[in-house]
């Protein structure tokens, strides 16, 4: 079974989106931080490891995170969203972060 690290830090939201993954079939573990986030995939680390992330190593703490944080997210966008061109579950807004919306577009 997939695993997928859902990183909120509204409870409902984490709930939320926990409650459709696993809904779809997927394993999930939930967090309310990007640095449990980053503890989490470091305990863990056996399961992550592709050169992409590997890469990320040399660059600075926040570009690490904010990287990390966008291949999830459009790792979890292709999962989840019909037609990616077009996000109807998860929001950019750009500089401030990402919006998961469970009814469709705001």
């Amino acid at each position: 079974m997939t695993r997928v690290l859902v990183v909120d830090d509204e409870a409902p939201i984490r709930r939320a989106l926990s409650a459709i993954l696993r809904a779809r079939g997927y394993e999930v573990d939930a967090v309310s931080t990007g640095e449990q986030a980053l503890t989490f995939a470091a305990l863990d680390a056996g399961r992550a490891g592709d050169r992409g992330e590997a890469a990320l190593h040399h660059r600075s703490r926040r570009q690490r995170v904010q990287n990390t944080l966008r291949v999830h997210m459009a790792y979890l966008r292709v999962k989840l969203e019909p037609d990616r061109s077009r996000p109807r579950y998860l929001i950019s807004y750009p500089g401030m972060g990402y919006r998961f919306v469970a009814d469709g577009p705001v």
